[in-house]
């Protein structure tokens, strides 16, 4: 995902700076270098949002964000060219800076929602199991294992969980954090979200193994 991401992003930027050329040409003062202008840097945001919240860069709604982004710069860039020819379509310039604006906004919200989801996800497959690895929780949740390890520590300082890493291996030193050792230990399914108590081999609302 977060591959696809960086390649639309930077799509976005190119297109939008082509447009921004093309504008400088035109007989009339159009904006269109100043609305190119602010697609690149719409593209370049994007780029610097998944190198910095590598979660939210793994995720599907960064792939979904990009393209939309990317659309609007096709249209914008298709609609530049056709002025510069002679032509005239001013709907492509209002549906490619909609979607390209559109995108602006959804970034920054998706990122922190996917970012809170995938931390909690981590964080409840660790705290329910007594020892696992960076590798195994990576798998469970299709996290990389960097974002994974991030998040643990992260969570172990800030005590979100009671344990230690030894090594690439996560070791639980107590419950959970606000649970009671009597409490039943949830796991939280990588799939759907749903929480199964620990112990049984399928998720009861999916039927995905956990």
């Amino acid at each position: 995902m977060k591959k696809f991401t960086f390649i639309f992003s930077f799509l976005a930027v190119i297109l939008g700076i082509a447009a921004a050329i093309m504008g400088l040409f035109f007989e009339y003062d159009s904006g269109f270098e100043f609305l190119g202008a602010f697609i690149a840097f719409v593209g370049v945001a994007m780029i610097v949002v998944v190198r910095m919240y590598p979660g939210f860069g793994e995720s599907m709604e960064s792939l979904i964000v990009s393209v939309v982004a990317l659309a609007g710069a096709a249209l914008f860039a298709i609609e530049a060219a056709m002025r510069l020819g002679g032509a005239d379509s001013t709907i492509l310039m209002i549906a490619g800076i909609g979607l390209v604006v559109l995108s602006f906004i959804l970034c920054p919200c998706l990122c922190f929602q996917t970012g809170n989801r995938s931390s909690s996800n981590v964080i409840g497959i660790a705290a329910a199991h007594e020892s696992i690895s960076i590798t195994e929780i990576s798998q469970k949740t299709g996290l990389s294992t960097a974002v994974v390890s991030s998040v643990i520590y992260d969570a172990i300082g800030k005590g979100k969980l009671s344990g230690q890493m030894v090594g690439d291996t996560f070791k639980r030193t107590g419950p959970a954090v606000g649970v009671s050792p009597d409490a039943k230990v949830l796991v939280i399914c990588p799939y759907c979200g749903a929480k199964t108590e620990q112990g049984l081999a399928k998720c009861v609302k999916c039927g995905a193994d956990i």
